[in-house]
């Protein structure tokens, strides 16, 4: 749909509805059973790997000691074929089976190693390789299958004499890596604050960033969140391209930052990520079914700084954003008919984006309140537009940051053309 005037009709309609909405109200919590599919969010217990090294007859060794690791058992069947057995936190748990280890090999050689998983769970990840410090990369068809019910998957690996060959599920950016873009943002103009707002579970930090000006309040605001899910790198990667985006210091983002704050919570779940889940937090527990309970530290944090914060500077959420991965590139909205803020702006955001990147495959599905997800609890507490952008587990990396830079284009753009119009 690429009608100009359409396009103003409905931005028209943004501002429309934006002007008459009703203001928030500062509570965060809900009654569950507004959602048809509620969920248990007490803690439960989780398993902790043993953390250890593991050689072969061949002075082979494999190991999980590093953050983001998960390897749960290992056997040698003969000196260059191994088993490895993955499990899970807990169950019951999305079959999204994260596996991350190191082998450092004294001779050039090759091994094969059989990737396992408990019964009723399947393989899900092709496998990415990294050499010492170099660059991931996707692990080549040629070396690597599955069964046939694809409850295995057996690698070929090249080891060379002193080297540490990564193999993950996906590439790692743990809570240090995340550490470590965010003090690069750090100075960046349009980056008010990076600040710690909270612990997690196992005390590791909730980070926030503000993005916009120093006079932020009466301004309208976007808060985008990630990483709800450990394995789920792709989309964290497609957000930190978005926020790169956002920090380009031309003269469209500065007329965007008169308006707009962005509010970003970047690493929701660091217990997960850094004890290598597959799913939950250090509470075994799915942070995205906890936004109406809010029994777990990092939803509760969250919400109550967005919250408090909104009150502080008399902030009108508009939008919410939360970034996954999954197995295809999906956005995951609602339907036209629910009434929010911005209503619309997801159907001529998405097809702007889609109108600047090569062709790829994508696809919206929109479904009204179901379970106490993130994008229920804006909807739910701001009457906020709120969006769940998915990115595929194998799309490519370079069409990942292409697609999260324009994501945010677009979004300042529309957002622009709605301010215009309610002039």
């Amino acid at each position: 749909m690429q009608a100009s005037t359409a396009k103003s009709a409905v931005i028209a309609g943004l501002a429309f509805t934006l002007l008459s909405s009703c203001a928030p109200k500062y509570v965060y919590k809900f009654d569950p059973n507004v959602f048809p599919q509620p969920v248990d969010t007490r803690s439960r217990p989780i398993q902790y790997q043993e953390k250890r090294q593991y050689i072969s007859s061949l002075g082979i060794v494999f190991d999980n000691q590093f953050d983001g690791a998960r390897l749960n058992q290992w056997q040698e069947d003969d000196s260059t074929s191994f088993s490895i057995g993955i499990e899970p936190e807990n169950t019951p748990i999305n079959h999204s089976p994260w596996y991350s280890f190191r082998i450092i090999s004294p001779i050039d050689t090759g091994i094969f190693v059989r990737l396992h998983y408990p019964e009723g769970f399947r393989h899900r990840y092709v496998p990415k390789l990294r050499y010492n410090r170099g660059r991931w990369v996707a692990i080549d068809s040629s070396q690597y299958h599955l069964n046939e019910d694809t409850t295995a998957a057996f690698l070929h690996l090249h080891l060379r004499a002193g080297d540490t060959l990564w193999v993950s599920a996906q590439e790692l950016l743990t809570t240090n890596h995340i550490r470590a873009w965010l003090d690069s943002l750090k100075g960046h103009p349009w980056v008010q604050s990076v600040e710690v707002i909270g612990h997690s579970t196992l005390g590791r930090p909730l980070w926030f960033v503000n993005i916009g000006t120093p006079d932020d309040t009466h301004k309208d605001v976007i808060v985008v969140i990630a990483r709800q899910h450990p394995p789920e790198v792709p989309g964290h990667m497609a957000m930190m391209a978005f926020v790169e985006a956002l920090l380009d210091t031309t003269r469209r983002n500065a007329n965007f930052f008169k308006h707009h704050q962005v509010w970003l919570y970047p690493l929701m779940n660091p217990d997960g990520v850094d004890l290598g889940h597959w799913r939950h937090n250090a509470g075994g527990i799915d942070l995205n079914r906890d936004w109406a309970y809010f029994r777990q530290p990092e939803t509760r944090q969250v919400a109550q700084h967005v919250i408090h914060r909104a009150k502080k500077h008399k902030a009108n959420i508009i939008l919410g954003l939360d970034f996954h991965s999954t197995q295809y590139d999906v956005y995951y909205t609602f339907p036209d008919s629910v009434d929010r803020k911005l209503r619309y702006f997801d159907r001529y955001w998405i097809e702007g984006i889609a109108e600047t990147l090569p062709p790829h495959p994508w696809v919206r599905e929109a479904y009204d309140l179901n379970a106490p997800i993130s994008k229920a609890w804006f909807l739910l507490q701001f009457h906020a537009e709120s969006i769940t952008f998915e990115i595929g587990d194998e799309t490519p990396r370079d069409l990942v940051k292409m697609k999260g830079k324009a994501a945010a284009r677009e979004m300042i753009k529309l957002l622009i053309m709605r301010c215009g119009k309610r002039k």
